[in-house]
């Protein structure tokens, strides 16, 4: 890892099966040799879990409370997803929240994004594929897939047919995970299943999941998460979404060369909502009339609000970073053809992105610091709970 360095003594077994005291003083010195080199290679190994999955097998730790190094915090890019982890409860967060008049937290959603090495994403793909997970058994559970960037996608605020140029540093895949709650996703963290999904918990498992991520990987992943608002869904028997290339166990087959087809589409905006207007502008989504529901292709749709927006948590500079971007749209369907369908069905007269009635309050555009990113993401993988998302 480029960011870690250790220097590992290299340690001269000796044979000898003399008994003289300087053999066994040399013996004596190789094994403290040996006992330090197998402490740094452990430490070495506990950094690297930290680094590329968050939790370490080696070293128990209060995720709670847990903050994370200056280091890694400043490692932030355009799209800045990067939640600022500190020492602040999520309890104490929405008791904050509330008191700021903000809407209470319909979901928690969990995001980890990569970079992978240049023509590594079809193996990072079976990578996933092949991974165990006993995730969709697990209470609390409600949507997951693996996000893969959607660079065919035409530039909808242009009509000359060009395609979607994304801000430098966005990310080439994001896992994404829907839970009913923080506490469900806290649960998982650290329960079994966490750990089955990431070597199963031993120490082989471990360094062949390290070991694999080196090879794909540009860097290490980087953690975000959000609170979901204002969520609907379709039932999990009424969506639309198709499983493809899966087998008679509906396990995916994937071989490493050929990517995986998508099985659904994700569509973000997301808006850097100026300070003490955070109230006003989810109060727009709190009160606007969906049809979502009855559109076909729909799947789920949430508004991602930002870690610790509207409390004293919120760190200098956006709870997303460098850029400030606080809240995002994030609408899934069962294919980016039903999306775009909605999208120009939407410009019409009447549609969603027509004002259907006056409305108090400032227009969307005086809460805002600039103009909404769009984002676009092919879904892989799908999971989805029986009730839906």
């Amino acid at each position: 890892h480029p960011k870690l360095r250790v220097e590992l003594a290299l340690v001269r077994f000796c044979s000898c099966s003399c008994s003289c005291s300087s053999c066994r003083k040399k013996k004596k010195n190789d094994t403290m040799q040996r006992i330090c080199a197998t402490v740094l290679l452990l430490l070495a190994l506990a950094a690297f879990a930290d680094a590329f999955i968050g939790s370490s097998p080696l070293l128990l730790r209060n995720n709670a409370k847990r903050v994370q190094p200056a280091a890694r915090a400043a490692r932030t890019t355009t799209l800045s997803f990067s939640p600022k982890m500190t020492a602040t409860t999520g309890e104490e967060v929405e008791e904050e929240v509330a008191a700021a008049g903000l809407l209470p937290a319909d979901r928690y959603i969990a995001c980890n994004r990569f970079t992978v090495r240049d023509g590594a994403g079809p193996r990072f793909e079976k990578r996933w594929a092949e991974r165990k997970s006993s995730i969709a058994t697990l209470e609390g559970f409600k949507f997951f897939t693996l996000l893969r960037r959607c660079d065919d996608m035409p530039d909808v605020s242009k009509n000359d047919g060009s395609l979607k140029v994304y801000p430098e540093g966005t990310p080439d895949y994001m896992s994404m995970t829907w839970w009913q709650n923080r506490k469900t996703f806290n649960s998982w963290r650290t329960g079994f299943a966490f750990k089955e999904a990431h070597g199963g918990g031993s120490l082989a498992g471990f360094l062949g999941a390290m070991l694999g991520s080196m090879m794909v990987l540009k860097d290490a992943p980087l953690p975000a998460m959000f609170e979901g608002l204002v969520a609907e869904s379709v039932s999990g028997g009424g969506s639309p979404i198709v499983l493809k290339g899966r087998n008679a166990e509906g396990k995916a087959e994937a071989d490493g060369v050929e990517a995986l087809p998508a099985e659904c589409f994700v569509a973000m905006n997301r808006f850097n909502v100026k300070a003490g207007c955070e109230k006003d502008f989810e109060t727009i989504w709190q009160n606007r009339e969906s049809t979502l529901k009855e559109t076909k292709g729909f799947v789920a749709f949430t508004v991602l609000r930002a870690p610790n927006t509207g409390s004293k948590a919120t760190p200098p500079g956006g709870p997303f970073g460098q850029d400030g971007i606080n809240y995002s749209t994030c609408s899934v369907w069962d294919s980016k053809e039903s999306w775009m369908q909605w999208f120009a069905d939407s410009k019409k007269e009447g549609g969603s992105h027509k004002p259907a009635a006056p409305r108090e309050g400032p227009p969307l555009k005086d809460l805002l610091n600039g103009p909404p990113s769009p984002l676009f993401w092919d879904g892989l993988l799908a999971l989805e709970s029986k009730d839906g998302a």
